[in-house]
């Protein structure tokens, strides 16, 4: 049975360098060059965003500082810009009628579809 935390590579593992025994990719390099292939081509499944969101969201409350300062909260606003996109700021009352505007990272609610 393979664990979990496996699922998301191109090439099934049972355990540390140990591919599954029907495994013709045994080398941890080709392992890494089919897993960014098949995220290339495929893209994020839906799940795994919601688990990058989740991982995002429990590291922004553990961090100390002001919100918009912690690590988690300047890489997500990093990759929204990447993505072409703005992190609102939710003092201006106009953020909402502005163009491709993301919530900031401490105000998701990841159970809201529309976000």
């Amino acid at each position: 049975r393979m664990p979990l935390s496996r699922t998301k590579l191109a090439v099934p593992f049972v355990g540390k360098d140990v591919p599954s025994p029907t495994n013709e990719f045994a080398h941890p390099d080709v392992v890494l060059g089919l897993t960014i292939l098949g995220y290339r081509y495929e893209g994020l499944r839906s799940e795994d965003t919601d688990d990058v969101m989740r991982r995002l969201i429990n590291d922004l409350r553990q961090e100390p500082g002001r919100v918009q300062e912690r690590p988690s909260a300047l890489l997500f606003k990093k990759w929204i810009k990447a993505a072409g996109g703005v992190v609102a700021d939710p003092s201006s009352d106009s953020w909402e009628d502005s163009g491709v505007c993301v919530p900031p990272l401490n105000l998701i609610q990841r159970s809201n579809d529309t976000q």
